[in-house]
């Protein structure tokens, strides 16, 4: 039996962003970037796309529905915050 969970009912969300690696510029020009988030199974040694998970640019609401980094790890995402 597989391990299963339900995202929706977790109320999961993830964000991601891609940067100019020169400049460091957030790159979200649609007609240069497809936002996709895709999950992948691997049986018998070959990965399959099993399940497309829907992706858009964030709004501030959207933002603001996500978890405050904790203190321990704003470290890891000085960076990005």
């Amino acid at each position: 039996m597989k391990d299963s969970i339900d995202l929706k009912k977790e109320n999961f969300k993830l964000a991601f962003a891609v940067r100019d690696l020169v400049t460091n510029e957030v790159k979200q020009d649609p007609s240069l970037v497809e936002w996709k988030g895709i999950i992948f199974e691997k049986v018998d040694g070959v990965e399959k796309a099993i399940h497309e998970i829907d992706a858009k640019i964030c709004s501030e609401r959207d933002q603001n529905q996500f978890y405050e980094v904790s203190s321990k790890d704003k470290v890891l995402f000085k960076d990005l915050l």
